[in-house]
């Protein structure tokens, strides 16, 4: 079984519908990086992906 990663860009995922947004992350099929790469926690990440939407 092979596995991998894509890397999308805040505003790709963003154009995920919001439904499989919940899916990816409770099925833990996503994880988020900070601009250096670093694995970074999923509730950090989406918070401060909310905050930059309601700007």
């Amino acid at each position: 079984m092979k596995s991998g990663y894509n890397l999308i860009s805040v505003e790709k995922y963003r154009e995920i519908k919001p439904i499989d947004r919940v899916q990816l992350v409770s099925q833990k099929k996503i994880q988020f990086l900070d601009i250096e790469g670093n694995m970074i926690p999923t509730l950090t990440a989406i918070k401060d992906i909310n905050k930059h939407l309601h700007r």
